[in-house]
């Protein structure tokens, strides 16, 4: 097959969901793998599409039907793992701009930075997890959801973002001279290693350290 790139855009077509459930889209952007075209690999199911953007970006697009985003998410994250492919995260990332949490909530950038900086609801807006000098600031969009008041599902949608992307990439400290590290930055502030948030003691553990940095299943 020749190199040419598939520059097909990630935007998920609108299908009507399946009776009892609902579709959800996301997009898996994984690692490349080692063919070089998005038609050279077959996944499990009709609802993973692989694509390579014109940025050399590989990822898996999803659609679908499940009675939850949980159980959507962990089933694709389960079949990507199946097809030999590493998860690196979940998009939408939970991390925002200032100008796409605008864009979520239909608000104008300036209001925006008038509720971040305090000058608005009297300075309840999320603090920034992420400051830079010239690239603006990063929230959590799981945090913006929560003050906003979102409807419960986004909310959700976005707290299992949030806690998927940490394990994903906690999952690549998973050698003993990582693992060393993270102990020692523990003990430098005062504390124990963070656990994860308790959601995700409600499931299965599926998130367990794997030499390809990913997932998989365990009961």
């Amino acid at each position: 097959m020749d190199d040419e790139q598939d520059t097909t855009d990630y935007e998920a077509t609108e299908v009507e969901p399946a009776r009892d459930d609902e579709r959800h889209r996301f997009v898996l952007a994984i690692s490349p793998p080692s063919c070089r075209h998005p038609d050279d690999l077959r996944l499990s199911s009709d609802d993973l599409k692989v694509r390579r953007g014109d940025d050399g970006q590989w990822a898996v697009v999803v659609e679908r039907d499940s009675p939850s985003f949980k159980e959507a998410l962990f089933s694709a994250l389960c079949d990507v793992r199946a097809a030999g492919l590493e998860t690196r995260r979940v998009e939408p990332d939970d991390l925002v701009t200032q100008a796409e949490i605008a864009e979520r909530l239909g608000r104008t950038s300036e209001s925006v930075r008038l509720l971040s900086s305090g000058r608005r609801r009297k300075g309840t807006f999320p603090q920034s997890v992420v400051r830079t000098i010239n690239r603006g600031s990063l929230w959590r969009w799981s945090e913006v959801a929560i003050w906003a008041k979102r409807p419960k599902e986004e909310i959700e949608r976005a707290e299992w973002i949030a806690v998927v992307n940490t394990e994903l990439y906690r999952a690549r400290y998973t050698t003993p001279e990582k693992e060393a590290i993270l102990q020692e930055v523990a003990e430098a502030i005062g504390g124990q290693r963070p656990r994860l948030p308790p959601m995700l003691s409600t499931v299965p553990r599926i998130f367990i350290a794997d030499p390809l940095g990913g997932v998989r299943v365990s009961a």
